[in-house]
């Protein structure tokens, strides 16, 4: 723990609900710190977190994802707490995670479909639940979202299919995001949703940094 305090969120969403653009806001306030691609600071982290990735990162991935990405997935899900103590050890006041481990929760659900790999998820849902201060759920409706991923420069791998097809892609991350937040819930995380076409970004950084500001600092 940081002896000065510190707050950990993290951005929860679809593609297209707004994310990217909210951890720009928040990151150009003083004291916040975004993390969204570990750089070599989070290495020593990352690296005392691989046997807590093992056997997952190692398993056989569903189909569709590639080993490596399945085995980052499964790092960066285990090392997330140890990042979050070490940016905060480094003077971070607040820490915001862009596609941190709850995004990856919602990667990795398949994961669930096996034993050992069930607990596994269940425990680094736990450890999520317990290094979060707020959990924001960045959303819109998914006619929104297919302008959103279809207008910007972005690149997804869905760009190239049929408007059917990345529909009904955007409904299940949905639903698959609102299932993850509704399970680091049960476990104490505090959740809130954010309908990003009633705000603009501006809003929406006030608002987060209104409800981190009610927090008190805790354990992570």
């Amino acid at each position: 723990m940081n002896p000065r305090g510190g707050l950990v969120v993290e951005l929860l969403g679809p593609p297209g609900a707004g994310k990217s653009g909210l951890a720009r806001a928040l990151g150009e306030i003083v004291g916040v710190t975004v993390v969204k691609d570990h750089n070599r600071h989070d290495v020593a982290a990352a690296a005392r977190s691989v046997p807590h990735a093992l056997p997952v990162a190692l398993s056989h991935p569903p189909d569709g994802v590639d080993r490596v990405r399945w085995a980052a997935w499964a790092g960066r899900l285990a090392a997330a707490p140890r990042v979050a103590r070490h940016r905060l050890a480094d003077g971070a006041g607040t820490v915001v995670f862009d596609q941190g481990a709850a995004y990856t929760l919602v990667r990795m659900l398949d994961v669930r479909r096996h034993p050992a790999g069930n607990a596994w998820w269940w425990r680094r849902s736990i450890e999520t639940a317990a290094m979060l201060d707020l959990l924001v759920i960045l959303d819109a409706d998914t006619e929104t979202l297919l302008r959103r991923v279809r207008s910007r420069d972005k690149v997804h791998h869905v760009d190239a299919q049929p408007v059917d097809v990345v529909r009904g892609y955007l409904a299940r991350e949905r639903t698959a995001c609102h299932l993850v937040a509704d399970v680091l819930a049960r476990e104490g995380t505090n959740a809130r949703r954010v309908i990003t076409t009633e705000v603009s970004v501006a809003e929406q950084a006030e608002i987060v940094m209104t409800l981190l500001h009610r927090r008190a600092p805790h354990r992570v």
